[in-house]
């Protein structure tokens, strides 16, 4: 009874490995069968190499370097502005010395807040272009999937590996810096 019963399980295993392997092959030739319906699309580099992201990615890294010299000047100034105050409080009053750091704290938090601002509108100005970017693709990937058949288009981030064959993304960067040159 014992043997009947382990010859039944080897059998239901060998059984239940054959069923898996040739799911495993099905499976296989199907995915092949399917690839040609599937597309990738890296959006990254399409926003970094596109002629309106570059363009927008240019003009906000020199704003940016911009910004940070203006800092960088600001600091500097506010050094030494610290160390001429820290220098008078030595010959003035505790009162006038409180009220000229009072003024320099408020006149460093005003810069500071400057620069904030000046640093979210720069986020705000990538982000809009992004966006201009993005809702410009949309309708060129659109044409691409009904073009080429596609089921599905998968970004290139989201993957570990794809066939070559499955990229889209040179088409739709041709396509979308004749639609969208700059922003």
């Amino acid at each position: 009874m014992k043997q009947t019963t382990r010859i039944l399980q080897i059998a239901i295993l060998a059984l239940a490995f054959s069923a898996a392997t040739a799911g495993l092959f099905a499976s296989s030739a199907f995915a092949q069968d399917q690839a040609a319906f599937i597309g990738v699309l890296d959006r990254e580099f399409v926003y970094k190499k596109s002629r309106a992201g570059s363009g927008l990615l240019g003009a906000l890294s020199t704003a940016l370097k911009k910004l940070d010299d203006e800092a960088t000047a600001a600091g500097k100034k506010f050094r030494e502005e610290e160390k001429k105050i820290n220098g008078e409080c030595k010959t003035i009053s505790e009162d006038e010395c409180k009220e000229k750091v009072k003024a320099f704290s408020n006149k460093v938090k005003a810069t500071e807040d400057d620069q904030n601002k000046k640093r979210k509108a720069l986020e705000k100005q990538r982000d809009d272009g992004r966006d201009k970017i993005t809702k410009a693709l949309e309708p060129i990937i659109t044409k691409i999937i009904a073009d080429r058949e596609l089921l599905i288009v998968i970004d290139r981030a989201a993957l570990v590996y794809a066939a070559e064959s499955l990229d889209i993304t040179e088409e739709a960067l041709k396509a979308l810096d004749a639609k969208l040159p700059k922003i």
